[in-house]
C-alpha cells in the first residue's frame, strides 16, 4: 500500500533516489549498531546450554526439557518420547550435562501425572535439578514445581534469560530446620 501511494506523488524519474534514501533510513533507525554482529534471533539456546553446563550438574541429575515446538502435545508427546527426535532439536545441537527429561509444549492431564510422579519418584530425591526450554514453558514448569510439597524448602536459582530460552535451577536446602523458640533461631 506505502508503494502504491508513493507511485502516486513520487515522479517516475526519482524512484531510485527515494528508494536508496529509505533503504538508508532503515539501516540508520532500526539497525542494531552496538553489536558487531547483532542477533537474528531471539533464542540463544547456545548460551542457556553453556551456562547450565557450567553448573556442574553430573550425568544422573535431572534437565527437565518443555519441547519448544508446539506439536509436542499429546497424543504426539509421551513420557518416553526420545530427546533426539525433531521435537528436542535444540538438544541435538546444544547438548546439556544431565538425564534429560522430555516434557510437552504445554501442560495436559498426562504431562501433570508424569510431572507429578517424577517430582516423587525422582526429583525429591536428587540434590538438584534443572528446567530448560522456551520462556514460558520454563515458567509454568517452575511455578508447578516449586507449588509440590515435596519441593517445599527447595531454592529456585534463575541462570538466564537467554532471550525467549530460559533456565531454572531447584537446589535442595541443606540448613537444618530451626524450631520457633529456640536459641538456635534467633542467631
Amino acid at each position: 500500500m506505502a508503494t502504491v501511494a508513493a507511485a502516486a506523488f513520487v515522479p517516475h524519474q526519482y524512484w531510485k533516489p527515494v528508494a536508496a534514501a529509505l533503504g538508508f533510513g532503515v539501516l540508520l533507525f532500526l539497525g542494531a549498531w552496538g553489536h558487531f554482529w547483532p542477533p537474528h534471533h531471539n533464542s540463544n539456546w547456545r548460551l542457556a546450554a553453556q551456562r547450565l553446563n557450567a553448573e556442574s550438574l553430573g550425568k544422573d541429575a535431572p534437565v527437565l526439557c518443555p519441547s519448544p515446538f508446539i506439536e509436542a502435545r499429546p497424543p504426539v508427546w509421551q513420557p518416553n518420547y526420545p530427546t533426539t527426535d525433531f521435537l528436542y532439536a535444540p538438544l541435538a545441537v546444544y547438548p546439556v550435562h544431565g538425564h534429560t527429561y522430555p516434557f510437552p509444549f504445554e501442560s495436559s492431564p498426562d504431562a501433570e501425572a508424569f510431572a507429578a510422579g517424577l517430582s516423587q519418584q525422582t526429583l525429591s530425591s536428587s540434590d538438584r535439578f534443572a528446567i530448560y526450554g522456551g520462556d514460558q514453558a520454563v515458567r509454568f514448569w517452575r511455578n508447578w514445581f516449586a507449588a509440590r510439597p515435596e519441593l517445599a524448602e527447595w531454592r529456585i536459582r534463575r541462570l538466564g534469560p537467554f532471550g525467549d530460552v530460559d533456565v531454572i535451577m531447584f537446589e535442595k536446602s541443606h540448613e537444618a530446620a530451626v524450631p520457633p523458640g529456640s536459641k538456635a533461631a534467633f542467631r
